[in-house]
């Protein structure tokens, strides 16, 4: 019998430490184990009385193979939620 697919993997890569006032950090997000993937969509939800998200960044992830690809990111400071569509 063929072996079982591995499920996808998601994984937000934290610094092992952070300070009060420091930064800014980066936070890459790591996907694994994926094929033939045509959309993304992932949320991220934080404390925003102790982070603050500024930036989000395209990554190479999408664009593999030279596809053309959409990243809008949406970051709502007060919720705290940051949404990678």
């Amino acid at each position: 019998a063929p072996a079982a697919a591995r499920p996808a993997m998601v994984a937000l890569q934290v610094p092992a430490q952070m300070q009060a006032g420091g930064g800014p950090y980066t936070m890459p997000l790591q996907v694994t184990d994926v094929q033939n993937v045509s959309s993304v969509r992932v949320t991220i939800t934080y404390n925003p009385a102790v982070l603050k998200a500024s930036t989000v960044t395209e990554g190479a992830f999408l664009r593999n193979g030279g596809v053309q690809t959409t990243f809008t990111p949406r970051i709502d400071e007060a919720a705290g939620r940051i949404e990678l569509m």
